[in-house]
């Protein structure tokens, strides 16, 4: 790190192998493997082997909701590859993410501020409990952070070049690509009509930049659209009805987006409690409003986002009325752990911040060892029973039943990785997956699974 004092670059070294061991220690034992990583391994599955493309990905909330593009299932199929379309492939992904994000969140963070609010930055979200069980699921939420630091980057590029219509439509691109990977993304949407409102405003920015930016957006949709052309715009239905679609009043309720909001602040505030996530969040906006007041040039633009942010994130989840999952905040972390380093930066309270981030993560210490415990239940064991039934059954005809809740998804697909078929014959051998084990059964890891003596 050339140009920075040799103690700087031995704290960024501590903090990276900091961050990386956090990630993945004994990751391999705590990949999951269920019904979401199911469902795009088999959309893999069936564009690398039966050449059968998709013009869907994710369908956002429930069945009710409307389809997103199907770029995650695009990028993982490199890393199936790799692994001979093995989901052990997760793994590899959730390490190149970590990589990715450490590597553009120092670059980004030290271009708007410093090296030195960088690694602050990169140390709280280190330690924070919340990102780092986060950090390990290797889904399509796992993109957000990624995402707003590759926004923010572009932003940051922007306001110093905005002319160069590029990259207004790289903007576009990133916001399409993202807001594609989860719905909670369209937040950083709303940031960017604010930040473009900004440049033709105050700095005369064209007013064909937003167009190029929107163009690029619409780019991102076009697998959404040439499946709405050849199925009567039902992708376009969907979306509508998601939306507008009336809702009794006795089943929406403007306030039920407090109970996840609480259990996503509860790693600043120790305890999921409403009154302590009312008083943290009244200190977030004060902080980011005391940082809009107190800088200059893009840091103040970036703190008037934050602001008018955190103020209407709630404003819309109240209008929308239906109860979000705690990971539907995630987008907001950059922001809090952004305007929470600059404050102690300029304070002069960093070393402070340090002890009460590491005070946080030792009362935290449980969540933090629950997060990394191994799980009996992952793809690891369910691929140890796949592999135990391909032994026992010596590619003879056998049935199998699944005894307990929802313990089917995943084995469906590793049971096609491993070549076998299960039969349509109910007369054929039983063989019974259970989850808690049954009496007898052979035990792996969480799950029994018992032979008939036909089979042995």
């Amino acid at each position: 790190m050339r140009g920075l004092p040799k103690h700087f670059t031995l704290a960024f070294f501590v903090v990276f192998a900091l961050f990386m061991l956090t990630r993945l220690y004994n990751l391999e034992h705590r990949i999951t493997f269920g019904w979401d990583q199911e469902q795009f391994s088999n959309q893999i599955w069936n564009v690398v082997k039966n050449h059968t493309f998709t013009l869907l990905g994710p369908r956002t909330n429930n069945d009710l909701g409307f389809f997103l593009a199907p770029y995650f299932t695009y990028m993982l199929i490199p890393l199936y590859l790799l692994t001979n379309m093995h989901p052990f492939a997760l793994y590899f992904f959730v390490v190149l993410m970590g990589l990715l994000f450490f590597a553009l969140s120092y670059l980004t963070v030290s271009r708007i501020f410093s090296s030195r609010h960088a690694l602050l930055f990169l140390f709280l979200w280190t330690f924070n409990p919340l990102a780092h069980m986060y950090d390990s699921i290797p889904w399509w939420p796992l993109y957000i952070p990624l995402g707003v630091m590759t926004v923010l980057f572009l932003f940051h590029y922007l306001h110093t070049n905005s002319k160069q219509l590029l990259i207004w439509a790289i903007l576009g691109l990133a916001l399409g690509f993202f807001s594609n990977m989860h719905f909670q993304f369209v937040f950083m949407i709303f940031c960017a009509a604010l930040f473009a409102s900004y440049e033709i405003k105050g700095k005369g920015v064209p007013v064909k930049a937003v167009l190029v930016l929107g163009l690029g957006f619409l780019t991102t949709l076009v697998p959404l659209i040439l499946f709405d052309i050849r199925h009567n715009f039902l992708n376009t239905q969907l979306l509508f009805n998601f939306f507008f679609t009336k809702i009794d009043v006795y089943e929406r309720d403007m306030f039920i987006w407090i109970i996840p909001f609480t259990h996503f602040m509860k790693s600043f505030t120790v305890f999921p409690i409403t009154i302590l996530m009312q008083i943290m969040y009244v200190l977030m906006f004060a902080i980011m409003a005391y940082l809009f007041f107190h800088t200059k040039s893009f840091q103040k633009v970036l703190y008037g986002i934050a602001a008018s942010l955190w103020i209407f994130t709630p404003v819309f989840f109240g209008i929308y009325g239906k109860r979000p999952s705690e990971y539907y905040f995630i987008f907001l972390m950059p922001f809090i752990l952004l305007a929470i380093t600059d404050f102690a930066i300029q304070k002069k309270r960093a070393v402070p911040l340090i002890l009460t981030s590491l005070l946080l993560a030792l009362i935290h210490i449980a969540w933090f060892q629950k997060t990394v415990q191994t799980d009996y239940a992952g793809l690891i064991y369910k691929d140890q029973v796949v592999h135990y039934i391909k032994q026992q059954t010596k590619g003879r005809e056998f049935f199998l039943s699944y005894d307990g809740v929802s313990i089917d998804n995943g084995f469906r697909y590793l049971l096609r990785l491993r070549g076998l078929q299960v039969s349509e014959n109910e007369m054929a051998p039983l063989i019974e997956v259970s989850l808690p084990p049954r009496a007898g059964s052979h035990v792996i890891g969480k799950y029994g699974v018992t032979i008939p003596q036909s089979l042995k």
